[in-house]
């Protein structure tokens, strides 16, 4: 499948773990088209020989870790295999679940230009988080931001060969990590409004007559003992109180308040001492 032109030699990233292979082929299909060259990290999944028929179906190169090593080091995995060399000059990361739009890195690249960031300051472009039925905002707006998802961001080469992802949170915050090291090196990230970058958290529930994402217990844990350690190192941010309390509720919901209670403060617990290797890594 050859790929469509873009501005700039962009590469693709995707990480995937026991993932729905049909909708895993849509979004490698997608990523493809728009990328020169595309890189699966696969973390150990039971579908593997699956997997490598679809990456070879779509023209992308896999990597097969022998278990899951985590989403931070398949990242590091894979975004050290595009940085050799000269071949791409940006990285755009996107889930397993995620199908980007059509044209969404190159119309972040032509959006770039356009406003006159196209510096070595800006290590992140990206658009506005959302449903991929949400109605992007008009216009060429932006905005400087601080923290993001990982996925829908293009991620400027340069960053990834000074900045690694921080493989001891294994998968929550690994972004928020990320993005604050962009942050101390003095550089930036944009998000512009007038683009959506689709994205889906877990399973969507029914929680009284409302639609509530569900991630199970082992991620409320993470999400908890992870951000922790980032309030401990004074990287507070101010949505992450929210954040925790959001993956604790539906987990009670569907997994019952103890284990919900267990897994918030478990992981606050090996948080506050900084213990980062435990019984749910692998």
């Amino acid at each position: 499948m050859a790929p469509s032109p873009v501005p700039g030699d962009v590469g693709g990233l995707v990480v995937t773990y026991e993932p729905n292979l049909d909708l895993l082929e849509q979004v490698l299909g997608a990523v493809r088209i728009q990328v020169t060259r595309l890189i699966v990290v696969d973390n150990g999944s039971s579908n593997l020989a699956s997997i490598r028929d679809i990456s070879e179906r779509v023209g992308a190169s896999l990597v097969a870790n022998p278990s899951n090593l985590g989403l931070a080091a398949a990242l590091n995995i894979g975004s050290s295999k595009l940085c050799q060399g000269d071949a791409v000059d940006w990285v755009l990361i996107v889930d397993q679940d995620t199908i980007p739009p059509a044209g969404y890195a190159g119309r972040l690249l032509t959006l770039l230009r356009e406003n006159d960031l196209d510096d070595p300051r800006v290590w992140v472009v990206r658009g506005v988080e959302g449903a991929p039925s949400r109605t992007a905002t008009h216009g060429k707006r932006f905005r400087y931001i601080r923290a993001a998802i990982m996925s829908g961001s293009l991620v400027r080469v340069e960053a990834l060969r000074v900045t690694r992802f921080r493989e001891e949170f294994f998968v929550d915050l690994v972004d928020s990590d990320f993005y604050y090291q962009v942050a101390e090196q003095g550089h930036k990230v944009v998000r512009f409004e007038s683009v959506i970058a689709p994205h889906t958290v877990g399973t969507v529930i029914d929680l009284k007559d409302r639609p509530t994402s569900y991630e199970s217990s082992r991620r409320t844990y993470y999400i908890a003992r992870n951000g922790c350690i980032l309030v401990l190192e004074g990287r507070f941010d101010a949505k992450l109180p929210w954040v925790i309390v959001s993956s604790v509720l539906p987990v009670a919901y569907v997994e019952g308040f103890r284990t919900a209670l267990r897994s918030l403060l478990g992981g606050l617990r090996d948080g506050f001492v900084r213990r980062t290797r435990s019984s749910h890594d692998g």
